[in-house]
């Protein structure tokens, strides 16, 4: 295959996106020097979101990485790993289009100011104790963390599912309770995953992603979350707090940052559970936003219907928000 082959199988499968011709198309090899863009770069989120960001600006300036159509795929000039190599990873990406009439918006120089603030006094805070947030144990300073965001509390709102839908869901936790002896804390992870693809189901736009890691630039800490759900523009990080909630609160805090700046969104929500409780928070420009806890409650072992439904029908509301 040359690449002139791979940009006609990019207008033939993206021809809503790519409606010019064929011959207008330029690929490039997506390095930033010697490396190749991840998915969880901050650059390479803020293309998703329409903003174009220096970064990438750099790598399609960069002569060296412009793709000539008459080259075959495989030419060694080009560097793509083997289907073996760590490189060929389903988070890297290899190759960016360019073509007349994208729709692309320049990226914010600046963040708003009291985000800007925000992220300063984190970094302050971050050099002082030298933590970073990727990392399982860390003992991340939540009083210090809410005071720079100044949280609010505010109140999740409820959107109704369907019966049958929340019957299902009730009646596969009820199992899974009798399945592990109710050990509902020690098996924490399959109890949750349930009920996040429970209300994820009832769009046709959401994607789920796992273990999803996201570097900060303006924000000198890490994002790392077990599941963040995607829909158009929306992020839902979710942390699994174990049975630290303090620190799984801290984790969503500032990993929100981190994402509010690589993908530019000026709203990013997150979701901090144990599956027994649940919280949720808006990373907002103007303020930071936490819901009071909302428990799942357990009878004879078994998760509740009543409460399973307060839970779900916040996740369902919260991904049925406009922005």
């Amino acid at each position: 295959m040359r690449v002139g082959d791979l940009k006609n199988a990019i207008k033939e499968q993206r021809s809503s996106v790519v409606t010019c011709e064929v011959a207008d198309v330029t690929l490039y090899l997506a390095k930033k020097g010697t490396n190749w863009l991840k998915e969880g770069d901050a650059d390479a989120k803020m293309l998703l979101t329409g903003s174009f960001p220096s970064g990438i600006l750099g790598i399609m300036q960069n002569e060296e990485n412009q793709m000539s159509p008459a080259r075959r795929v495989d030419n060694a000039a080009f560097g793509f790993p083997e289907e073996d190599d760590e490189e060929a990873q389903d988070d890297v990406v290899h190759v960016l289009a360019a073509f007349p009439g994208m729709e692309m918006r320049d990226a914010p120089k600046e963040p708003h100011p009291l985000r800007k603030r925000r992220r300063d006094q984190l970094n302050k805070r971050e050099k002082q104790t030298e933590i970073a947030i990727s990392t399982d144990d860390s003992s991340l300073p939540l009083d210090d963390i809410q005071r720079v965001l100044g949280v609010e509390f505010y109140e999740q709102p409820s959107k109704p599912i369907p019966d049958e839908r929340l019957n299902v869901l009730h009646d596969y936790l009820r199992l899974l309770a009798k399945a592990y002896e109710n050990s509902v804390d020690l098996e924490r992870l399959h109890f949750i995953v349930p009920v996040l693809t429970s209300a994820c189901s009832l769009f046709d736009d959401v994607r789920i992603h796992a273990d999803e890691s996201v570097a900060g630039d303006q924000v000198a800490w890490n994002g790392k979350f077990e599941f963040v759900l995607e829909r158009g523009n929306k992020f839902v990080c979710v942390v699994d707090a174990k049975h630290n909630i303090r620190q799984g609160l801290a984790r969503a805090y500032v990993g929100s940052e981190v994402v509010a700046e690589a993908t530019g969104l000026t709203k990013v929500y997150s979701i901090v559970t144990s599956f027994s409780q649940w919280f949720f928070l808006r990373s907002l420009n103007d303020k930071t936003e936490q819901s009071q806890m909302v428990p799942i409650a357990l009878e004879n072992g078994f998760p509740t219907r009543e409460s399973v439904k307060e839970v779900v029908e916040r996740i369902y509301a919260l991904l049925s928000e406009d922005d």
